[in-house]
This record gives C-alpha cells, structure tokens and sequence, in this order.
C-alpha cells in the first residue's frame, strides 16, 4: 500500500514527460511570453495553495534552461527567516556562478551592503551615557536636539549613498547578466511568496521593484493572491488597502493555470495508492463488481466537487479512503458507496459527517442534508446512482439511530399481514421490490454497521 503523497519526477530531457496533468501547453504559453519580451518584466502565477504550482515551476524551470536560458529559483517561505531579501539574491547570483568565479561579483555585493546597510538611531543611547544622575530638563532636551540633528545628518549620508549604491549595483547587476546569458534573460523563480512574513514578503516585491529592474532579468512569481493580498493587509495594519491596485505596482503580467479536466488527476491517484490493489487484496466479494462501485462513486464526488477542492486536498482524501480500507477485514463484501461517501464527508463536509457519526442528525432530516451534498446537475447526471446511496445509506442510519425500530422505513397491516415500504430516495424514486431487495442485503448485515465504519474511518486519523 502506497500512503505517501505523489512525487512527480522531472526527466532531465523532457521535463513535462511525467506531468500527470498535460500543463506543457501552459508552459510553452509562458516560454513564449518569455521569449518575445526580453527586456524584462514580473509574471505572477496566480493559483490556490495545493494546485500543483511548484512542480509546474520546476518543470518550467527545466525547459527554458533547455532553450539555453539561465533560471535562478528559491522558495521565499524557506528563506524568510533572511533579514532582507537581498542577501538571498546575491548569494544565488554566487551559487549560479560557481566556485572560483566569486571574484566577478565583487562590486555587486559590495554595493548590495551599501543598500541594505541602514543607520541605527542612537538618540537615547548617547543621551543615558552622557548624563548620570539628576540634571536639569534643559539639558536633556538640548542634548536629545543635537543627537536628532545628529542622526538625521548620518540617515541624510546614508540615503544619499544607498542611492549610488541602487545605480552602481544596478549597472553591475546589468553587465553581470550580459555575461552570464548572452542574448537571452535570466529567469528568476520565486516560490510560495504568499507563505512568508507579511513584512518578508513586502520587502521582497519592492527590492524587485526598485532593485532589480533592469533589462534581461524576469521574475517568475508563484502565488496564491488571495493569501497575498491579506499578508499585504496584515503588513500595513489595513483591511481597507486596495490590494488589487498595490500589487499592479509590481506585477505586470498575471496568468493562472486552468483547472485539469476533473477525471485526470483523481484516476492518476486511484492507481498511485494503488486502492482496486487493497480491494483485491482484502478479499471483498466479486472484486470488479466492487472496482466499478467505487470508481463510479468517486467520479461522483469529483463531480460534484470540481473546481473547489485542490490536488493536494484529493491527495489527502485517497491517503485516507486507502488507510481506512485497509483497516477492513478481509473477505468483507461492505457498501463501498456509503464507505467512500462517508470518508470524503469526513474532509470536505465535516458538520454533516460529525451530525451522522454523533447520531444528532434525525433520520427524517437525513435525507434534507443528503440533498444538500450535491448539487443539481450532479443529481441529474447521476440519478440512478444517488438515489440507490441516498435509500442504502438512510437504512444503514435508520438502523444506527433507531436501535431496530423500523416504523420509518414500513407499515405492517396486521389484518392483511401485509408490509408496504414508505421511505424513499428524494432524488429518484425506488421501486418497491428493489427496496424490499436493498432493505434485505444492508440492514441486517453487520459488515454494513455504521458504527464500525466510523471507528475504521476514524482509526485512520492517527496517520495524519
């Protein structure tokens, strides 16, 4: 059994070789962009946290150092325990260049020092150590307006020299470039800028600004925009910032990457933790019957949840839909339906997983949260389906919550001795006879008992 999340390998010669979500379209998007506007620019990659940005990336990464370019990239989360920003810049400047080869940025990291060198106000400091002891206010405060003349003098000198600094260290950043990438830019990743220190990550965008453009260098930013623009309120203490318009300042270009065609990426992870494999292997009663139960149920989901659940959220579902059935015990022929429904609940539904599991749900407004659970189309598309989970689900809870009470499911005419099912599926109707069938194959079997399946379920929360 495979728990641990997929890790995509980059091939060296064809980096997209392995992409389990055909992005190399939206790579040669970029390289183009890249390409046709050397003179430089930021491009901010724009998506959710857990959509796979980071492997795109290195990906990208790889295929424009195949087209001759150079690329520099980090992780700015990894590196925000950094004062500024800019020593990380330099010190990748170094690594790109190799040993022996440091002599070259000389003048870069000397005039990098001038910038991020910053006067220390002292006012206070020289005034406690010149004056012990009691002395008249008159001189305390002379003495604080001399030290402020003072300390202004020494910020006026230092801006004035930061301000050289900007020019030189931007003519050397300029002919260090030239000469590392003939003819082409060099290509800056900067990754999970979102995750840093709201004032990391303010520092960061403005040395891009005010520091780094020049010609033939492009920033490739990877960022959750949302999650940026609230470390840029957090910064400056405001929910009022326009952040939109802030972020233009620095960023000239926006692309995000389209959703995966929903099937893809979840029957990639179905093979990766290898779940038809445990089906299998545990012995479930007529296993291909069960494969088709379980890829019809979790093409449902996926369904009904497309666009709002990330791939590293899908990740974790099939870590723990794994786990959990491998929790069975064998030779268990269990409703893979309401099994998988109800692991998937447990992540993207918890109210209505916790209301079923504690019993605080009542059983005739079951059926209300079921229907809440998916959506129109969703019930259309999959009516057969959903209407059979909804009725077998409801008795396996009716069970669970009315102890062996079955007045909610049937009435019985003790004159005839006849009993006529009066529960039902919302969304479709059942036929009498196939309740009967369903009502017989999942209320009495103990391998269908809820409260089993919640403890496996929830047994598999220690390997989180």
């Amino acid at each position: 059994m495979n728990i641990k999340s997929p890790i995509i390998n980059i091939d060296n010669e064809n980096p997209f070789l392995n992409c389990k979500l055909s992005r190399q379209k939206n790579a040669n998007i970029i390289c183009k962009l890249i390409e046709n506007h050397p003179s430089g620019f930021v491009l901010a990659l724009n998506n959710k946290w857990g959509t796979g940005k980071t492997t795109f990336v290195q990906m990208l990464q790889r295929q424009l150092e195949l087209n001759a370019f150079a690329t520099i990239y980090f992780n700015a989360w990894e590196q925000d325990n950094e004062t500024n920003p800019l020593n990380v810049f330099v010190g990748e400047f170094t690594e790109l260049l190799g040993k022996g080869k440091e002599k070259k940025l000389d003048k870069l990291i000397k005039n990098a020092s001038l910038i991020a060198k910053k006067t220390i106000p002292a006012i206070l400091k020289g005034v406690s150590s010149k004056f012990v002891g009691d002395k008249a206010i008159e001189e305390v405060i002379d003495a604080f307006a001399k030290g402020a003349t003072d300390v202004f003098k020494k910020d006026v000198d230092a801006y004035l020299e930061r301000k050289k600094a900007i020019g030189t260290f931007k003519n050397e950043l300029t002919l260090f470039v030239n000469e590392l990438t003939p003819g082409k830019s060099l290509v800056i990743f900067i990754d999970e800028l979102d995750r840093c220190r709201p004032d990391y990550s303010v520092q960061l965008l403005e040395q891009i600004k005010h520091i780094f453009t020049i010609q033939n260098i492009i920033f490739v930013l990877s960022i959750d925009k949302n999650q940026l623009s609230n470390a840029i309120k957090g910064y400056y203490g405001s929910d009022l910032i326009d952040t939109e318009d802030y972020l233009k300042r620095f960023i000239d270009f926006e692309y995000s990457l389209p959703e995966p065609e929903f099937k893809v990426y979840y029957r990639f992870l179905l093979g990766h933790y290898k779940i038809y494999d445990i089906v299998s292997q545990k012995g479930f009663h007529f296993p291909d019957e069960t494969h088709n139960e379980l890829d019809q149920m979790i093409e449902v989901l996926m369904y009904n949840h497309k666009g709002k659940i990330t791939l590293r959220q899908q990740e974790k579902f099939f870590t723990h839909l794994a786990i959990s059935l491998s929790l069975l015990e064998p030779n268990r022929q269990t409703n893979i339906h309401f099994f998988t429904l109800l692991v998937f609940l447990k992540f993207f539904n918890s109210p209505f997983f916790i209301g079923l599991r504690d019993r605080t749900i009542f059983f005739e407004s079951y059926p209300e949260h079921f229907l809440r659970e998916f959506n129109h189309e969703v019930r259309n598309k999959y009516k057969r389906h959903l209407s059979i989970l909804e009725f077998t689900l409801g008795i396996a809870y009716h069970k669970y919550t009315m102890s062996g009470n079955t007045d909610k499911l049937f009435t019985h005419d003790e004159k005839s001795d006849k009993k006529k099912f009066v529960f039902n599926s919302k969304i479709g109707e059942i036929s009498e006879s196939y309740r009967w069938e369903y009502f017989k194959n999942y209320y009495d079997k103990p391998i269908n008992d809820l409260r089993q399946i919640f403890e496996i379920i929830e047994m598999a929360d220690v390997f989180d």
